[in-house]
């Protein structure tokens, strides 16, 4: 792990919850759900803010590349489809298939106003409630 990560971590009080193998095998079973994986948003550990929307998320990066700067990534379950300026998108909703998908995987994680947070560290005196 990066040395400024490593030192974030201990000046923040925060632990580690995930390692490379449960990032691959989340990205591996929310890949299966969506050819490109449900949309997520990502707070990075350096980051004061997560970004700014949801979006796709190159889950090869997350399963192949340095994941442990993640602090959470939010997963919105519903996929939404444009069909055109005067009619709305159409929805289609997957947290069923998400939620086992994050049972069966044994990952951290809560959910939250309908989407599904899943936690690479936390401040061990702010624990989130996990399901």
């Amino acid at each position: 792990m990066d040395k400024r990560i490593t030192e974030h971590l201990r000046r923040n009080g925060m632990a580690s919850l995930m390692n490379a193998t449960k990032w691959r095998e989340l990205a591996a079973a929310l890949q299966d759900i969506l050819a490109d994986g449900p949309r997520v948003r990502i707070k990075y550990l350096l980051d004061d803010e997560p970004g700014p929307g949801f979006a796709h998320l190159d889950w090869e990066w997350v399963g192949e590349g340095d994941a442990s700067i993640i602090e959470w990534i939010e997963i919105d379950p519903v996929e939404r489809t444009y069909r055109g300026r005067r009619v709305a998108d159409a929805e289609q909703d997957h947290a069923e298939s998400i939620l086992a998908a994050l049972k069966r995987v044994g990952v951290p994680f809560s959910v939250e106003g309908g989407l599904f947070k899943v936690w690479g560290h936390v401040r061990t005196n702010a624990m989130p409630a996990l399901v």
